[in-house]
């Protein structure tokens, strides 16, 4: 069972994708901004991150250049889950280190794919591949 990290100030998406998510056997933790999901990421473990971009506070961007420059967190696999936001936030967000940049409204067996192709792809395989670089794909 993986643990997945849903950021996003819409409170009816996190409860979708929760729903989804949960039901494919995967263990969810919700914040409402990226500053929140940094706090608790400073003391808990996750296996993947989905994240809009536009939120108040703190903006999936900072969040992602945050969660980058930090060593404990800088190959933690990344998904951006955004609206029809501006083009130049998803680039940005791909030259910060986004793994994947999906478009809402997405369908559940999509996100599963993805969810599951990053999953795979980040888990190490033996003691020396921990280390390994991180997959920068985009979709």
């Amino acid at each position: 069972m993986s643990t997945i990290l849903i950021i996003d100030d819409e409170i009816v998406l996190k409860i979708m994708l929760k729903k989804i998510l949960s039901t494919a056997n995967h263990n969810i933790i919700t914040a409402n901004t990226g500053s929140s999901a940094l706090n608790f990421l400073a003391e808990n473990r996750v296996d993947l991150v989905i994240t809009d971009l536009i939120m108040p506070e703190m903006d999936g961007l900072a969040f992602l250049k945050d969660l980058r420059a930090n060593k404990k967190s800088k190959d933690l696999p990344v998904i951006v889950l955004t609206g029809a936001g501006p083009r130049h936030m998803r680039d940005q967000a791909r030259q910060l280190g986004a793994n994947a940049i999906l478009t809402k409204p997405i369908g559940s067996k999509e996100l599963l794919k993805v969810i599951d192709q990053l999953l795979a792809e980040s888990a190490p395989t033996s003691e020396q591949e921990q280390e390994k670089p991180r997959l920068g794909w985009v979709w």
